[in-house]
């Protein structure tokens, strides 16, 4: 790449004159996606983010003229400046303006990107786009043949095509002339919808420009333009001539929401998918112009346009977020019970702390390029690596037909040996790994390498499947019951007989959940270095070292006592990070065969694509009530969406199964799971582990019973909510029970029946705002799916010299905080402080057989290892401290070490009083319960789907908690991720089975602002549980189901508009796309145009 800073204008217009195909360069927010994502190359670059000329903001009369460098920054500045010191009406596309890139990117973006950028680029969907061509902005053009320029409107007609320009090769954008806003009846207007509020891309953006009559009864002049309605910002001159001369009426309104679904046509194919939506978005956003217009030129002849539109103009309600925590800390000495720090959140906070790709790297490093299949299903005909091994610093091509005759190419992960580290004869979805390449040099340099192996295939993609619903079809299930059954089941008592009985009403429906990405901010990373003596030390970051060690082992047949496996720490797991031993085994078998070292770390898109997602549920149920709303007859058929393997997959569908009952006791009831194999990435753990499917599926019905019923959801929930001493199906006694306190009290703080009805009368007032609210409580099950999993080893050192003592376990730190509360025990138990106890790292050959760090009991059981190893510990400086009280810490080690006493000490602890007897069905399948309920208040708007979560209040019990800091954050944190499941979070997929969205670009996690405006947590008050260490209780994934009260609120606010005491479908996420539809107005029902009749095209995405 050749790369020029020209000193002046007259020296780039010549640089382009030479170099007609170089692009300019100001922020590089858009060419830097194109180089790192689409393997796009640019030899010839030039800077002209300093140019002076393509730097000014001018203010030239009856225009300003911007450079075309300009920063959003800079112009977002004078818009602030313009619009104080100027009269309003002079700045309203200014205002528009700023308010439009305020949801522009981030701020680090909008201190580089530049509005020519936004125009040279082209994307259909920018954001300054469509307010710049209703604006009717001009365009400065300059060449070295032109070097007076020329100047044209920007109008669709700029572009030749998609994100192509008609600019001749060596011309430049020099500055852009927008018109100031000269009259006092011209009015402006621009919206824009995205799948969140903030630091998002358009689904659809609009700008108005209206100017009315001098009486302001009708239209004088109209200009529309919108974003995401085809492959440039287009305008609607057909509905803009219409409107002249017609008055502001509700006849007129209607009309012209017709014409614009005319002039606006989308394929129902068409890229982007949404289609009903996006038109949906574009009468929404007409009618808020059309509306706020008649709001502010208000005479006789709007009044009725402003009693029906009265609240559409308006944004949902926004305000400042607040939070509280209310919590209880011990007075006690030491530090349990306390609101300690995070031992790592300095340097986390400032970048210091080390993570796997972070360590430093060898001089005879290689790193690997991955070749993933680009079939969903097919045979391999041919690998042909020959254009990559031709570059100078690609040293080897691996794939199964390099290994076959020395390593093992298979491993297991649960309990069949059906995972594959190549592909060999056949392939089986988008981004199995076929092969790796080995380079001498960077990240982007093997990946680009990787982009030249070509692959030929035999495609059998008509026989792949991807959906729940393919699956069921065409009966494609795994076997995952020891007589190889295609399905498992739960039963207790008579249900299929009580449906029958009489006084018994029957209610049946669905409900879904769809998948989600971890998106954990340290994507899937490793480094393998091979030692002498056969030896391998792999930095993993991983929650389950001891099965990468194992898998490494039998791959290389090494044995495992070579093979050490070191984790200091993640950058978040939630489950995903139990499947790294896929991205792992590649690396040790290039390790052994070129004896160097061999590194990697997936890229966000091929974290996404290759690792598997939370599992989609499908769930079809049956309930038998009685008039009173008492529940007596559950059956179940629950469906999960695997993927190519079954990785673990039956693990899941059973913590679903397991959780079928939520917060509630029914006498008789039938779950039956069923695990679909199909054509995608292998599904696999993710924060919940599927309770919080399995929850979905039992609220979603009790929604339905209560609208059923018209019957308070509250008083439903409360009749038939667990006590203690109730039976679950599965045997389990419940002790210690304290939902209906937990419930009771959040029903008290969240002032819910206050709310309730404030609710009821605001939507009586509004019809294009609606509100909704939901309380939800939760029990969940605290343990692995498996007995042996239930053990912990800790070993403690405790150092002559100076006393200070060194932990390690074999539990994973990946910000849950289980080495700070482990730190807090050791501390607490020994009497010492926390400053003199440390753990560096979790690595196999310090503590070997450690059980993989989930499902919650991290601390549970690696916390009581390490008191039980502290306990033994104090056992032996025992005669120390009373031949001298006074002594000290310090001073009892020396003693105790001179007297040749051991110092390190190895503690161990085993769950007692687990494990179930499938024959007759008793026993304690989890050792305790994790009891909680959450409320929220939503509000929607209608024309949008957009929605704002105004109030969120929590209450858990977690018995006495070893840390309230870093278990609230839990609660906040598992709570947001579960808001992201049930309202954002959605998974695209092509009809041919690949994943759409593999980035933050087009994949949303929550941000900043989607917090609820107001949140409030409260630990349970007075709690205690004997089960766990020092009476605390796990936090992890509890609290993640209780986000479905957004849903749930989102829901009843959908119902409110809807004008209907019906249930409607109505599956998660919640998205602003199914919000929008899920209302019934006339803009819905009578002008947003169907879609075709399935299977008489083929959909851009869909749900899998």
């Amino acid at each position: 790449m050749t790369w020029f800073k020209p000193s002046d204008l007259k020296e780039l217009l010549k640089l382009k004159s030479e170099y007609p195909h170089a692009k300019i360069v100001v922020g590089s927010t858009e060419l830097g996606v194109e180089m790192k994502f689409r393997n796009i190359l640019y030899p010839i670059m030039i800077q002209a983010s300093h140019l002076k000329e393509m730097n000014e903001i001018l203010d030239c009369g009856n225009y300003i003229s911007i450079g075309a460098s300009c920063s959003l920054t800079d112009i977002v500045d004078f818009c602030t400046d313009s619009i104080k010191s100027l009269p309003e009406y002079k700045t309203r596309i200014l205002k528009e303006m700023k308010d439009m890139l305020k949801w522009f990117a981030g701020q680090q973006v909008r201190n580089v990107a530049c509005i020519g950028g936004n125009i040279i680029t082209g994307s259909p969907i920018s954001d300054l786009n469509p307010i710049l061509m209703a604006a009717k902005a001009q365009l400065v053009i300059q060449s070295m043949n032109n070097k007076n320029g020329r100047t044209c409107e920007f109008n669709p007609s700029f572009y030749s095509g998609y994100r192509k320009t008609t600019l001749n090769p060596d011309e430049i954008l020099l500055s852009v002339h927008l018109p100031w806003n000269l009259e006092l009846n011209g009015y402006f207007y621009a919206y824009k919808q995205s799948k969140r509020k903030e630091d998002d891309i358009t689904i659809v953006n609009a700008a108005f420009s209206f100017k009315t009559n001098p009486d302001h009864r009708s239209f004088e002049s109209a200009s529309m333009a919108f974003g995401g309605m085809g492959i440039t910002t287009v305008l609607a001159p057909s509905t803009s001539k219409y409107l002249i001369g017609k008055k502001l009426s509700n006849d007129v309104l209607e009309e012209a929401s017709k014409l614009l679904m005319k002039e606006l046509p989308l394929p129902p194919d068409a890229p982007g998918g949404m289609i009903r939506y996006r038109h949906s978005l574009v009468v929404g956003f007409f009618v808020k112009a059309f509306a706020q217009l008649a709001s502010e030129v208000s005479n006789e002849l709007t009044n009725f346009l402003l009693t029906a539109f009265q609240s559409a103009p308006s944004n949902v309600t926004d305000m400042t977020t607040q939070a509280s925590q209310y919590f209880q800390t011990s007075k006690s000495k030491g530090p349990i019970q306390k609101a300690i720090k995070h031992q790592s959140s300095d340097k986390q906070a400032t970048g210091e702390a080390v993570y796997v790709d972070d360590m430093p790297h060898y001089d005879n490093e290689l790193y690997v390029g991955w070749v993933l299949s680009s079939k969903p299903r097919a045979k391999i005909k041919k690998i042909d690596p020959s254009k990559a091994l031709a570059i100078k610093n690609v040293l080897d091509f691996i794939s199964f037909e390099s290994i076959r005759e020395k390593f093992d190419n298979t491993f297991q992960l649960v309990d069949r040996r059906d995972e594959i580290i190549f592909a060999e004869e056949d392939v089986y979805c988008i981004g199995q790994i076929i092969g790796i390449v080995l380079v001498e040099g960077t990240q982007e340099e093997a990946r680009r390498a990787a982009a030249l192996v070509e692959v030929d295939y035999i495609d059998i993609s008509h026989e792949a499947i991807y959906t729940i619903e393919e699956a069921i079809a065409k009966n494609s299930y795994y076997s995952i019951t020891p007589n190889g059954s295609d399905y498992s089941q739960m039963i207790r008592g008579s249900p299929f007989e009580v449906m029958q009985q009489s006084g018994i009403n029957i209610l049946e429906g669905t409900m879904r959940t769809g998948a989600q990405d971890h998106f954990y901010l340290e994507t899937h990373s490793a480094l393998v270095v091979p030692e002498d003596a056969d030896e391998f030390n792999v930095y993993s970051s991983t929650q389950n070292p001891g099965l990468v060690q194992q898998t490494i082992s039998e791959a290389l047949g090494v044995p495992e006592h070579k093979i050490f496996c070191h984790n200091k720490r993640m950058g978040g797991g939630f489950g995903g990070k139990q499947r790294s031993m896929p991205y792992t085994l590649p690396l040790a078998i290039a390790a052994k065969i070129h004896g160097r070292p061999v590194r990697m770390m997936l890229d966000r898109d091929e974290d996404m694509l290759m690792t598997g997602q939370r599992h989609p549920f499908l769930a079809k149920y049956k309930i038998g009530y009685d008039n009173e709303g008492n529940v007596h007859s559950v059956i179940l058929d629950l469906y999960n969406n695997a993927g190519w393997t079954i990785d673990l997959s039956a693990a899941v569908m059973s913590k679903a199964m397991y959780h079928c009952d939520n917060a509630y006791y029914f006498p008789n009831i039938s779950i039956t799971g069923r695990i679909c194999k199909t054509n995608v990435a292998s599904n696999t753990a993710f924060r919940g582990f599927g309770a919080p499917q399995g929850m979905s599926m039992v609220e979603a019905w009790m929604e339905h019973l209560a609208i059923t019923m018209k019957m308070d959801p509250v008083i439903l929930r409360t009749k038939n909510m667990v006590q203690n001493h109730h039976v679950t199906y599965y045997g389990q006694t419940v002790t210690n029970c304290t939902v209906q306190r937990c419930w009771e009290e959040c029903l008290e703080k969240s002032q819910y029946y206050t709310r309730l009805t404030e609710v009821t009368e605001f939507n009586e007032r509004n019809t294009w705002k609606k509100r909704g609210i939901s309380i939800i409580p939760t029990k969940y099950g605290i343990a692995y799916g498996v007995l042996f999993l239930h053990q912990a080893t800790a070993i403690v050192h405790i150092y002559k010299g100076d006393g200070s003592v060194l932990i390690s376990h074999g539990g994973t730190e990946m910000g849950q905080g289980l080495y700070t509360k482990s730190i807090q025990v050791a501390s607490q138990v020994l009497d010492i402080p926390i400053e003199k106890i440390h753990i560096s790292k979790t690595s196999t050959d310090k503590v070997p057989n450690g059980s993989v760090t989930g499902a919650s009991v991290g601390t549970d059981i690696y916390g009581q290892a390490v008191m039980n190893a502290c306990v033994e510990i104090n056992k032996r400086l025992e005669p120390y401290k009373r031949m001298d009280p006074q002594g000290g810490w310090a001073s009892w080690i020396s003693s105790a070490y001179l007297d040749r006493v051991q110092l390190t000490v190895s503690g161990f602890f085993s769950t007692p009083d687990i494990g179930t007897n499938p024959v007759t069905n008793t026993g304690n399948h989890f050792n305790y319960f994790t009891y909680g309920a959450a409320c929220s208040l939503v509000e929607i708007d209608v024309l949008t789907g957009t929605h704002t979560v105004l109030e969120t209040t929590i209450v858990m019990d977690l018995g006495q908690s070893l840390n309230p800091g870093i278990d609230i954050g839990q609660i906040e944190g598992a709570f947001i991720q579960g808001y992201g499941m049930f309202t954002m979070e959605e998974m695209l997929y092509s009809s041919k089975g690949s994943l759409i969205n593999r980035g933050p670009g087009s994949y949303k996690i929550p941000g900043f602002g989607d917090i609820p405006k107001a949140f409030n947590v409260h630990l349970l008050k007075g709690a205690s549980n004997p089960r766990a260490v020092y009476s605390s209780k796990a936090v992890g994934e509890p609290p993640l189901f209780l986000s479905s009260s957004i849903y749930f609120a989102i829901k009843n606010a959908v119902r409110g508009a809807r004008n209907s005491e019906e249930d409607f479908d109505f599956f998660a996420p919640a998205t602003a796309e199914k919000i929008r539809l899920g209302c019934q107005d006339i803009f819905i029902d009578n002008i947003v145009p169907k879609l075709p009749q399935r299977g008489t095209y083929v959909p851009w995405n869909i749900n899998i």
